[in-house]
């Protein structure tokens, strides 16, 4: 599940993109409170590197807001690995 209750008693949801994930408040506002921005390699445009945005209304929570995204991004990362054969011959 990736939605959370923080201290300060509000629910919050991670919404995972295909490369991205942000966080809102699960009361079905359109608020966005942090956003992860993946690196660029500087193929198509200007090379950065990878950094989460948190928006002031995010200060307040940051600490579980890092904790949650780090929670979510490797559940997310975990998923995407290609999965090993079992039994496959030597």
């Amino acid at each position: 599940m990736r939605v959370f209750t923080a201290s300060d008693g509000r629910a919050y949801r991670w919404i995972l993109g295909a490369l991205t994930c942000w966080l809102k408040p699960d009361d079905g506002s359109d608020v966005e409170i942090a956003r992860y921005h993946p690196r660029k390699l500087g193929i198509f445009g200007k090379a950065r590197k990878a950094f989460l945005e948190v928006s002031p209304d995010g200060v307040p929570i940051l600490d579980e807001l890092i904790m949650t995204f780090i929670w979510v991004e490797m559940r997310r990362r975990d998923r995407e690995k290609p999965t090993k054969t079992r039994g496959t011959a030597k």
